[in-house]
């Protein structure tokens, strides 16, 4: 009579349908092989870092659009002038002229970025060189011209003072007016912000008094 018993049937149970995807995954677990869910996250870790707002910014680095925009408004400055300049005075034009030439790109480059609609972007692996190479031209190109143009300048107001040495150390003057311009600049931004911040947390904290004093006033036990 054992035999002619009916055992448990070969296909699926109704309970047997619930339990296969649990059992499924319990053996692949086993095996070893993650479940296909565990791929989400490392899917999502290949895309970019999003950027950190906390980093602080360096105070000495450069952009390729403002340092464009300082090599040509900066050799502007060498064009002929009303008075004969000397070394240490055209350093110094050379410098200030260089250093609203870099905000002036960068402000340049910034309109296009909102009209284009785009982030900032690293520049292209030819774009550093090319800027080297058209800076050592044009600055040699445009210093040259303006000592000849100082030269006719000074026959022509009859000026016979000229310092080759102030000459020569102009561009280290030039270099130096520019850091120094843009390095207050730049404090002067971090000064801004550190200010703004401040502000901010204390108007918050006004803000979270004002409307912690109105609830207390409103609420119906404090009546």
């Amino acid at each position: 009579m054992a035999r002619d018993m009916p055992g448990p049937s070969a296909g699926p149970s109704p309970g047997g349908i619930a339990d296969a995807p649990g059992q499924h995954s319990a053996g692949q677990a086993g095996a070893g092989q993650p479940p296909a869910t565990a791929e989400v996250p490392v899917a999502a870790a290949d895309g970019p870092e999003p950027p950190r707002p906390g980093m602080p910014r360096k105070l000495l680095y450069v952009t390729l659009p403002g340092c464009w925009g300082a090599l040509l408004v900066g050799c502007l400055s060498f064009t002929p002038s009303l008075l004969p300049r000397g070394g240490i005075t055209q350093g110094l034009v050379w410098g200030i002229t260089a250093a609203i030439g870099y905000g002036l790109g960068v402000l340049t480059a910034s309109i296009w970025r909102a009209f284009a609609d785009r982030d900032p972007r690293h520049p292209r692996r030819w774009a550093w060189p090319t800027l080297f190479i058209g800076a050592a031209v044009l600055a040699v190109v445009s210093f040259g011209l303006g000592q000849y143009w100082q030269y006719e300048i000074r026959k022509l107001m009859g000026v016979t003072d000229y310092n080759i040495a102030f000459v020569v150390v102009s561009p280290l003057v030039a270099a130096l007016i520019f850091c120094l311009i843009l390095l207050i600049g730049r404090g002067l931004r971090v000064l801004y912000r550190w200010a703004a911040k401040l502000l901010n947390r204390w108007s918050g904290s006004a803000r979270l008094r004002r409307s912690a004093g109105s609830w207390l006033s409103a609420s119906p036990m404090w009546s």
